[in-house]
């Protein structure tokens, strides 16, 4: 999945991360949800209880909307969070949980 460009002419300079599997192009000064938005990406996470899809609210970082999981932490808000080369993210479900990788 490559990102759709909000500004092309903005900045040239592009990085690949990815989410839930899938590499994507991001601009060194996104946040993790302007990313998102930009490559397409629909649902951020579901809520606990009753799996309802969220994608973000305010994302300026009052309302925790856009909770995701980076690089295995659950609970980061993805619209304060800038994008670093080689981040992963996945959707988080409810509360999320912790992810360990044997090979980190």
């Amino acid at each position: 999945m490559t990102g759709r460009r909000l500004s092309p002419d903005v900045e040239s300079e592009t990085l690949s991360l990815t989410f839930d599997g899938q590499t994507l192009d991001a601009c060194p000064s996104d946040t993790v949800a302007s990313a998102l938005i930009a490559a397409g990406v629909m649902r951020f996470g579901s809520t606990s209880g009753t799996d309802e899809p969220y994608r973000g609210f305010c994302l300026v970082g009052r309302c925790a909307e856009c909770l995701v999981t980076v690089d295995g932490q659950p609970g980061i808000m993805a619209c304060r969070t800038m994008v670093r080369p080689g981040m992963r993210v996945d959707t988080q479900i409810g509360l999320g949980a912790w992810q360990t990788d044997a090979t980190e």
